[in-house]
């Protein structure tokens, strides 16, 4: 049966996908920033060390850098359950999908705000580490696969999907249309993307100083902060009630979110919430502990699958080529103003690449679009440094053009290939019963890849350079 009233939950899926937006902007705004010339000098890092001093200035810098990115990443990787979010799982298993969504963005909100307001680097770094906490607690993926799993094989998109957000999604959203619902908010998060880098271009051009730095960071307030109020209005996630025996409300709920002119009888609301509720007893019959995972060979294997491939897909280079690409730019000689266009290009592709994987990738199948990325972006990145090795001995502008060809044709091939299928592939390697522990594991390795790789990045470019 096909509902004829959609509006409702359409309403609500794009309502909560500011969230992701909100997770997508401020993962990226601050690449852009630090580029920024007032914040620079609003630092006390000098501009003229810039074209003067470059590798002076590059030391100096790299450790703030360094701590931007570490501190976001690992804000973000508490919200990964082992150990760090263990108080958050409870949390969230005690108050609900829509509470914890609330908690997320009311952090997000505070920490954007203030971190734009900062009057001291000591204070930005802190409420940057704020910010992030917030933006992965409304993300935080072991809640929404906890709860996604029981949906069985008509949500196979989801776990492309870090978010708590698209486990809303997913529960307010019919099942013949569920995937493309939820599929909207990995395209809310590369929007966020996209967003910030073109901001930080705009406001590039903004000669108010402080202005031309703090607005942007202040934008990244703005979603999460509607996400706060508007989430206190919308109905909560039924799975999560009749966790809690409360399925009288789940069906009030369900009913009201599927309600068809059609169907007077709500036949298609009932059996939706029986199929939840029969998921929710067979999940806390066959519930396996966190030991259980290791123990077993079977669980072990699938385990060690996830996390080779979540960090095989961050070892590509892209989130460090994303989140330091005005200063790889500046280093090939591009001023300012074309480093952030760059980065404008650059995330604006990664959002087209993203929308072609979630819809060919039913068609193309998980492991060829991973063996054709993987492969792809090697060569890419074998290209990239045979052109950076021929820019540093010689200065040769046609050998700076093929290095930032080659970082383009990186994230194609890693967005059109390898961003979404890592996760839709990796969720899909557990069964319904292990699928949260399994993928709430999985996801450690990719936070651990990118704490990793965030923090060396700096000082791996002033020391051994290309290499």
């Amino acid at each position: 049966m096909v509902e004829k009233k959609r509006n409702l939950y359409i309403l609500i899926v794009a309502f909560v996908a500011l969230g992701s937006f909100a997770f997508g902007y401020s993962n990226t705004i601050i690449g852009t920033t630090l580029a920024q010339p007032s914040f620079i000098q609003a630092s006390e890092f000098e501009c003229h060390f810039w074209r003067d001093q470059w590798p002076l200035y590059r030391r100096r810098t790299s450790v703030l850098h360094t701590s931007m990115m570490c501190f976001m990443s690992l804000s973000c990787g508490l919200t990964v359950p082992i150990p760090g979010s263990l108080v958050l799982i409870l949390a969230s298993r005690a108050s609900g999908t829509e509470k914890s969504i609330f908690i997320g963005a009311l952090t997000a909100t505070i920490g954007g705000a203030l971190q734009a307001g900062s009057v001291a680097l000591s204070m930005f770094i802190v409420f940057r580490f704020v910010n992030g906490l917030g933006v992965g607690t409304a993300d935080s993926p072991s809640s929404c696969w906890r709860e996604v799993a029981a949906d069985g094989p008509n949500n196979s998109l989801v776990g492309m999907l870090l978010p708590l957000v698209p486990l809303y999604q997913s529960e307010v959203s019919p099942p013949h249309s569920r995937g493309m619902m939820v599929g909207f908010h990995g395209i809310c998060v590369t929007v966020g993307y996209a967003a910030a880098s073109w901001v930080g271009f705009a406001f590039y051009f903004v000669n108010a100083n402080g202005a031309q730095w703090r607005l942007p960071l202040a934008v990244q307030a703005i979603p999460a902060l509607f996400c706060t109020i508007g989430i206190l209005f919308l109905p909560e996630s039924p799975r999560w009630l009749i966790s809690r025996e409360r399925s009288d409300e789940a069906l009030r709920i369900i009913q009201r979110l599927h309600r068809d002119e059609s169907d007077p009888d709500n036949t298609f609301a009932y059996r939706e919430y029986q199929q939840i509720r029969q998921q929710y007893e067979i999940d806390k019959k066959n519930e396996v502990s966190w030991k259980d995972m290791f123990v077993k060979a079977s669980y072990r294997k699938r385990v060690i699958i996830g996390v080779i491939v979540m960090f095989a897909s961050q070892t590509t280079g892209t989130t460090v080529i994303a989140n330091y690409g005005p200063e790889l730019y500046g280093a090939l000689g591009f001023d300012t103003t074309i480093q952030l266009l760059f980065s404008g290009c650059y995330a604006s592709l990664a959002l087209c690449g993203n929308c072609f994987n979630a819809l060919t990738i039913d068609y193309i199948g998980r492991v060829n679009a991973l063996r054709c990325g993987w492969i792809g972006d090697a060569v890419a990145l074998i290209g990239e440094c045979i052109s950076l090795s021929i820019f540093q001995r010689t200065g040769s502008h046609s050998a700076a053009v093929a290095s930032v060809f080659f970082l383009f044709l990186h994230i194609a091939l890693f967005a059109f290939n390898i961003d979404v299928t890592t996760y839709v592939y990796t969720s899909e390697i557990f069964p319904n019963h292990i699928r949260a522990k399994g993928m709430a594991i999985a996801i450690v390795g990719y936070f651990s890849s990118l704490i990793i790789y965030l923090q060396v990045a700096p000082t791996a470019f002033d020391a051994i350079g290309w290499k």
